[in-house]
């Protein structure tokens, strides 16, 4: 599911626009993926 992916996206467009903008290296991390509950997905999707 796309969802779970939400966080290297959001990653890989930080670190293009980083890379792009800047001409430096993006930093080195690891964000934390997003956790997304039952009582939500009820909400998006219900």
């Amino acid at each position: 599911m796309f969802i779970d992916c939400l966080a290297y996206v959001c990653k890989r467009c930080w670190d293009f626009l980083v890379r792009e903008l800047t001409g430096t290296q993006p930093p080195a991390y690891h964000p934390t993926p997003i956790t997304i509950g039952p009582e939500l997905l009820g909400e998006l999707f219900g």
